[in-house]
């Protein structure tokens, strides 16, 4: 058994004190940093990793603290490895730069287990028959990063807040019946299944040149399922789905609503999330004009917030871009294999709305709704999921991607 202790303290100077005793198999990290210059923020993580009777666990806790109160984002992450009774949990606080105004400064994502274009940092990495280097393997089980086999990014213009375009990442892992793993399950347990993932890069140091007049909260929601087509044309491919006046009356419902939604008075945290979790409840479901259907009926629709606007004392909180090492939302999907994953449309839905309490909107006009619909480029790697070397996808941007999965 190996047993180790680092403590860390960053200062002005850095200081790390690393104790490491022989023969132990359990990690613990600590660490804290004082506030950076031009902002009003500071942080703290706590990391522990370890192997007992064949059982790993593993956690990552950050704990960022503002003068100013600004809040910030726990998230509780856990999973369990059945066929290989392995338990993993983990506890993930991302932490949020503050700054009075501009430019908008940011912690670095991690110091501890992955590197910006990596997996676990423990597991070897892997590279592409072009030769750059790519991202280390990620287990299939593990929701917090993810190895694609499909993967698509598009750039999204999202004025006026951010001067240049945000990158959309949307992606996909799968499991066969056939996989070593699933062979330890009972036969009635197993089946295809799907990861997917979805994340956003942008340039953090260009957002926000004007002086702010409202409070906003500004969203990112992902829905995949019972939608297939071919994406194309305005609104950032949507309109090849569905067509245009689908594109149109979808973002006059979303932008009406949540203008009702902050008209109300009705308590929400975040105004794209409660007026989707209302349509998704609701019986029957909403129909919009030209649109499908389906386009509602889906099991889940992760939603996820990355900025805030006060106007109060003129300060943006933005969150971390993602990777693929820490992609924003992850969540599984039964019964479906990866050529029926990549016929479905993933439609991406941004929104720029007034945060609770905040003055009453002149019109449904002050909500930003802006549209993407993609579909996962065709699969980078063969299905037999033992086989690690991924292969090219002519699709992919090569110029803005350093390591395998883009990050």
């Amino acid at each position: 058994m190996e047993f180790g202790i680092y403590l860390s303290f960053w200062m002005r100077d850095p200081l790390q004190i690393v104790f490491t005793p022989s023969s132990t198999s359990l990690s613990l990290l600590y660490t804290a940093e004082s506030a950076k210059p031009g902002t009003s923020m500071n942080g703290a993580g706590f990391w522990l990793d370890g192997r007992m009777d064949g059982k790993r666990f593993h956690s990552f806790a950050s704990f960022p603290l503002s003068k100013r109160g600004i809040r910030s984002v726990l998230s509780i992450e856990h999973s369990w490895h059945r066929p290989r009774g392995e338990t993993r949990w983990a506890a993930r606080a991302v932490p949020r730069a503050v700054v009075s105004t501009r430019p908008v400064a940011f912690y670095p994502q991690s110091r501890f287990q992955r590197s910006q274009c990596g997996g676990a940092a423990a597991k070897p990495p892997v590279k592409r028959r072009s030769g750059r280097a790519v991202a280390q393997i990620c287990d299939f089980y593990d929701d917090g990063c993810i190895d694609p086999l499909a993967q698509v990014s598009v750039p999204v213009v999202f004025e006026p807040l951010f001067q240049t375009p945000i990158r959309f990442y949307y992606g996909f892992d799968a499991q066969a019946p056939s996989d070593p793993e699933q062979q330890l399950l009972p036969a009635a347990d197993r089946g295809p299944m799907i990861k997917a993932s979805f994340w956003l890069q942008y340039d953090q140091n260009r957002v926000g040149n004007r002086p702010i007049h409202a409070n906003r909260t500004t969203e990112i929601a992902l829905r995949v399922g019972n939608l297939t087509g071919f994406s194309g044309g305005e609104n950032n491919g949507c309109d090849g789905v569905w067509g245009h006046q689908c594109s149109q009356n979808l973002k006059a419902y979303l932008q009406n609503s949540i203008y009702n939604l902050a008209a109300s008075g009705v308590y929400y945290n975040s105004p794209l999330e409660a007026v989707l979790q209302q349509m998704s409840q609701a019986q029957p479901p909403p129909t919009i004009p030209s649109c499908p259907q389906s386009l509602f009926q889906v099991g889940v629709i992760p939603v996820e917030s990355f900025v805030e606007e006060n106007e109060l004392n003129q300060s943006i909180t933005v969150g971390l871009p993602g990777s693929s090492a820490f992609p924003w939302r992850t969540w599984y999907i039964r019964n479906i294999t990866p050529s029926e994953q990549a016929v479905q449309v993933a439609v991406g839905i941004f929104s720029r709305g007034p945060s609770w309490g905040s003055a009453p909107l002149n019109s449904a006009d002050d909500v930003q709704i802006e549209l993407v619909c993609v579909r996962a480029p065709r699969e980078q790697r063969p299905s037999n999921l033992n086989y690690v070397e991924p292969v090219d996808d002519e699709d992919e941007d090569e110029d803005d991607e350093d390591c395998y999965p883009a990050a």
